[in-house]
């Protein structure tokens, strides 16, 4: 299997709406990955979100920490308030996992803790690239990782 391809099939969604951070927001497609390694996290608010390595979590300053990263010292912004992780553990399977593209938007609640799809902000930033000859794209982020995954699923939809 090609190792850029992270999709194996697209669903278009209708009159679905999900949970943000601004409201509830149209979901336009739901996208099935590849098999990742599933990791168990336990929150201090009694959440527990069984996700891949590379899912993203909002911090109070608005900044994206993945997964694998977290540590009890970070504050995640929750539904009611802020959170923060009490463990973390890697889990021995492998499942599909589910990315959501909204209709403007790319934050929203996974059992009431505020998530980011970097996916939907990668097709939108092709999209400007390709139909937008006076923009200049850059791509920045607080981890070399963290952009190298970025640029690398551009890369994938370019």
């Amino acid at each position: 299997m090609n190792k850029l391809k992270k999709f194996v099939s697209i669903k278009t969604i209708k009159d679905i709406e999900i949970k943000s951070d601004i409201g509830y927001i149209p979901i336009k497609n739901i996208m099935k990955t590849v098999e990742y390694d599933v990791y168990e996290l336990t929150f201090d608010n009694g959440e527990i979100i069984e996700c891949a390595d590379n899912h993203i979590f909002i911090d109070t300053n608005n900044k994206e920490i993945f997964a694998v990263d977290l540590t009890p010292e970070d504050k995640i912004i929750s539904n009611n308030g802020f959170t923060s992780l009490i463990s973390i553990k890697k889990l021995d399977r492998k499942e599909y996992m589910y990315d959501i593209q909204m209709e403007y938007h790319n934050k929203y609640y996974t059992n009431n803790v505020l998530s980011h799809n970097t996916t939907v902000a990668a097709g939108y930033i092709v999209h400007q690239m390709i139909f937008n000859a006076e923009y200049t794209t850059a791509v920045l982020a607080n981890k070399g990782a963290t952009s190298r995954e970025i640029l690398s699923r551009i890369k994938m939809m370019y």
